[in-house]
């Protein structure tokens, strides 16, 4: 395995949705974006060493948690059990590695770095550094920054990694990391309580898919209306996170029939949206079944549904609330920049200047106004219009509005790996919605001036509306036409 051509990759859908997926879940616009380049750089690095013929395991990578990635911004890949945090290099001189790991002692056996082109079209992997090779360097601002002078040739790297390194033993106690999982979903943990946890995640797969599954049901409870309400109504016999996982397993491997099972399913997503009470959802379970194996077998269910809504839920939110129908982005619950943050996105990425206005502005927006010039798509406010007899269905008002704020989140960072430019401020995107919140029908009303960008905002709709779906009840029975406002 030498270095050649292959070394050079181009960017394709598969690796932006990839990174879109996890940057879209980090907590603010900077970090997105920051976190965005640095997914991309995994994957491809991933995609590059698959191609050499490694098997390349992302499986177990921390980088996958998006919690984890922002706290401890580890961007890991596994090759015949060594691990590798790939750096990518984006319109900097030097190379920039976060210095979390070694302040965590959690180092890897080898950084990569990626190179990657302005426009994000095409990525170079320039090469290798190990750990040891740069211990000397004192960190500036979280970050060692290092000349190319250290980087060493991959094809040297390939070679090394032939041969399997010897498995790493599991850091600290299973019982001891598993007890610091909420605290950590919480932000509570002290610095070595976090050493612990980083420590052993990154030799202990299992513990780490742990922490994902409970993040994930973390969110989707805190998405859910009155969650706290029914988790404390019929999750309450659940006293820790291992009787949850044992009681989705047995209610999985239970007899009792298909039909049996998406009775207390379809109960259960009743409940949560239309206020069920407990007696009415069951009614139908099994007579004959013991109490204790009705109550147990409910709540099993319980937290089996709320999991497998987070699957479509915990990337796609945003810590934002909507205020109405009519303003999504209302001002008094968005989230602004603050000059300095700006400032220090502006000078370390050279993105044309019209995107960073002098003043606050809010998340995405673009100082300045329509002029017909080509503008930097980036996203404003997203709004819907709809017909008056639907302003009084707070159900459907409210599906639209956790649409449009998936939408607008999809958008900021699909928008980000486009080349073209706008010429109009103002996106009229008519779609025909079926109750059941298929689109029937969809067309540009009034367009971008660009093809590819109201492309993009067409796919973001389709991709949404494919896993958010209506509840059952409280809805509408035929189809609606509703207009979408898109503000770059």
């Amino acid at each position: 395995m030498s270095q050649n051509d292959t070394s050079i990759l181009k960017i394709n859908d598969e690796q932006g949705d990839y990174a879109r997926k996890i940057s879209a879940a980090l907590s603010k616009p900077a970090i997105r974006r920051e976190g965005l380049i640095d997914l991309l750089g995994v994957i491809c690095a991933a995609d590059y060493f698959t191609k050499q013929g490694f098997k390349v395991n992302i499986a177990r990578s921390l980088h996958a948690i998006p919690e984890i990635f922002e706290e401890f911004r580890i961007t890991d890949i596994y090759i015949n059990n060594y691990r590798i945090d790939i750096i990518s290099q984006f319109r900097e001189d030097k190379i920039k590695i976060p210095d979390r790991t070694r302040e965590y002692e959690c180092l890897p056996d080898y950084y990569v770095v990626v190179q990657m082109t302005p426009r994000l079209k095409d990525v170079k992997i320039a090469g290798y550094i190990k750990p040891q090779d740069i211990a000397f360097i004192q960190s500036q601002e979280g970050y060692i920054e290092v000349d190319t002078y250290y980087l060493k040739s991959i094809a040297t790297l390939e070679e090394s990694l032939l041969k399997p390194a010897q498995v790493k033993p599991v850091f600290g106690k299973h019982t001891e990391c598993m007890a610091l999982f909420l605290r950590f979903i919480d932000k509570e943990l002290s610095f070595n309580n976090k050493k612990l946890l980083i420590n052993h995640l990154a030799t202990c797969p299992a513990c780490t898919r742990k922490l994902a599954d409970i993040i994930s049901f973390d969110k989707s409870v805190k998405n859910i209306p009155n969650a706290s309400h029914y988790m404390q109504k019929y999750v309450s016999p659940l006293k820790n996170p291992d009787e949850a996982y044992e009681s989705i397993r047995a209610t999985i491997d239970a007899d009792g029939g298909q039909e049996n099972k998406e009775h207390f399913i379809k109960g259960i997503i009743d409940a949560i949206f239309n206020k069920t009470e407990k007696a009415d959802i069951f009614s139908a379970s099994n007579s004959a079944a013991s109490d204790t194996k009705k109550k147990f077998t409910i709540s099993a269910v319980v937290v089996f549904v709320f999991i497998l809504l987070s699957l479509f839920i915990a990337y796609k939110s945003s810590s934002q609330d909507v205020s109405s129908i009519s303003d999504i982005d209302d001002y008094s619950s968005q989230e602004y920049y603050d000059e300095s943050a700006q400032e220090d996105f502006a000078s370390s990425h050279t993105l044309p200047q019209e995107v960073y206005g002098s003043q606050s502005t809010p998340d995405y927006a673009l100082a300045g106004q329509t002029t017909g010039e080509p503008l930097v798509a980036t996203i404003n406010k997203v709004s819907w219009e709809i017909p008056e007899n639907l302003a009084n269905k707070a159900n459907y008002t409210k599906f639209l509005q956790l649409a449009g704020k998936s939408i607008k989140l999809n958008l900021q960072n699909d928008l980000l790996l486009s080349s073209d430019f706008a010429k109009n401020n103002v996106i009229k995107i008519s779609i025909r919605i079926a109750s059941s919140g298929d689109i029937i029908e969809m067309k540009v009303l009034q367009g971008s001036g660009s093809e590819p960008i109201d492309d993009i905002i067409k796919k973001s709709i389709s991709e949404t509306f494919a896993y958010m779906k209506p509840p059952s009840h409280g809805f509408i029975s035929r189809p609606v036409d509703v207009v979408l406002v898109v503000n770059l």
